[in-house]
């Protein structure tokens, strides 16, 4: 069977109310370690660090391989998948979250990491009865609750998500 683009994933992130909680007072809790980042001056040096990016990057790797290797088939769609995915994310989620990192004066690396995340989240969720690894779907609830993922604080994958 070919696998097909997870429609539902881009209904969950439509309804996320962006960033409407970063920076306040840490108001809930996750069902992973997280560490609270206070403001947007540390957010960034965390977001904008080779670190996360490497963690982001591992974490990808971990998806791919473990598909790679255990659902050949259903694999080889992961290009074409990508690419419409890509492309919705592009047109429906990224001038939403442009408009906040121009309004926020955020560098502009921001925008990468969020769309890395959401098309990383939307491949999951696509693959998802592949039972793949899952941590940017972990992300997504870091989104869904109005806040930012912005770092990792151990060497991944253990170790805590900091979140603003």
């Amino acid at each position: 069977m070919k696998m097909q683009l997870d429609q539902q994933s881009f209904e969950r992130l439509r309804t996320i109310n962006w960033f409407s909680k970063c920076a306040e007072m840490p108001d809930i809790n996750f069902d992973f370690s997280v560490e609270w980042i206070p403001d947007w001056s540390i957010a960034v040096k965390h977001f904008t660090s080779p670190d996360w990016e490497d963690t982001t990057l591992q974490a990808r790797n971990a998806l791919t391989a473990y598909l790679a290797t255990n659902y050949q088939n259903d694999y080889q769609d992961w290009n074409k998948i990508t690419i419409q995915a890509r492309d919705l994310i592009i047109k429906d989620i990224m001038p939403i979250i442009s408009a906040f990192q121009q309004q926020q004066k955020l560098p502009t690396v921001f925008c990468d990491c969020v769309r890395w995340d959401l098309l990383a989240f939307v491949m999951e969720s696509t693959y998802k009865r592949c039972n793949p690894p899952f941590f940017f779907t972990n992300l997504i609830e870091v989104y869904l609750a109005g806040r930012f993922p912005c770092g990792w604080k151990g060497e991944w994958p253990n170790g805590r998500l900091m979140v603003i």
